[in-house]
């Protein structure tokens, strides 16, 4: 009986190995991409489920029992053999060889893709990767057409011949430079971020690449229009990247991605407006996805690409 109890909480005892090897549960829950919260739950469960106390916490963190550090040793011992299992089942690098076709929408290309590139050249440098750059419907036609293998694009139309599966998701928010929000006066929220309020909407300039998709596949113009975010003072551009630069150099506030926008963004470089009828600065959540023809699903190339891309998104 007490042989099953262990059995039963072996994905419990992975996350233990984590919080005991950091000792700390927020630096944890990073690593294992969950909340903090969900793993305090998980930690608990684990300490009910087997009936012992495994940690001493405190203010300055988490430290191990007894129970615990028999409990570390074990967990240690599953950690390497998993991880010889892994590398027996998935990591036969000497098989994933060939080429592979790819299509990338522009911003995915260049804000996801090179540490996509980064990641299957160091683990599978035989398996040789073309990347095609375009806009998401035409990647999507030439996926149809059997010129590329997989398209990675921004919500793609559901089809009859393809599969989509999701990637990540990305919300847009609008960002200005700080030196244009003292400017035009606006008020600076306790998170940094500046509140927009319908007086200063028609004051203030709008920067956006209006074609792009959003939630849904409804264009991003379309997203504005329906949040009365659509000012007098337009400039529409043709890339997120032409936004991001107009926005810089203050020229306006823009409609960017947060994956596009994060590095000015965490340099202080950029900062969000909060509009004063949204709840949260971000808005239209959109689902970043890799396509692929149905019939090819199963593919030995496609099929890999497919998992490793679930695994690293």
């Amino acid at each position: 009986m007490n042989r099953q109890r262990v059995f039963e909480n072996l994905e419990k005892i992975i996350a233990f190995e984590a919080v005991a090897r950091l000792g700390s549960l927020h630096r944890a829950s990073e690593e294992l991409h969950i909340s903090q919260p969900s793993l305090s739950v998980k930690i608990r469960n684990l300490e009910e489920n087997l009936d012992c106390k495994f940690f001493h916490r405190s203010s300055k963190g988490v430290t191990l029992t007894g129970k615990g550090k028999e409990l570390l040793s074990f967990a240690k011992d599953i950690m390497q053999m998993s991880g010889k299992l892994s590398d027996t089942l998935y990591q036969e690098t000497d098989k994933v060889k060939g080429v592979l076709r790819l299509g990338a929408y522009e911003s995915i290309g260049k804000y996801f893709w090179p540490d996509l590139h980064r990641h299957f050249a160091k683990h599978y440098p035989d398996l040789k990767l073309q990347l095609t750059v375009g806009r998401s419907r035409s990647l999507i036609e030439k996926v149809l057409q059997g010129d590329i293998d997989v398209a990675l694009t921004i919500e793609p139309p559901f089809h009859s011949q393809l599969i989509n599966q999701e990637m990540y998701r990305d919300t847009f928010s609008i960002f200005i430079h700080p030196d244009l929000a003292d400017e035009l006066k606006l008020k600076k929220l306790k998170d940094g971020s500046f509140k927009l309020g319908k007086d200063k909407i028609e004051q203030l300039s709008m920067i956006s690449f209006s074609s792009a998709l959003a939630e849904n596949g409804h264009s991003l113009s379309e997203e504005l229009v329906r949040l009365g975010l659509l000012p007098v003072n337009l400039t529409e551009v043709d890339s997120f990247d032409l936004s991001l630069e107009f926005c810089v150099q203050q020229m306006g506030a823009a409609v960017l991605p947060e994956r596009v926008a994060k590095l000015m963004f965490e340099s202080g470089q950029l900062v969000k407006l909060q509009i004063e009828q949204m709840q949260s600065s971000g808005f239209s959540q959109h689902r970043i996805c890799a396509s692929a023809l149905k019939m090819n699903e199963e593919e030995p190339l496609i099929s890999f690409f497919l998992n490793e891309i679930e695994k690293i998104s």
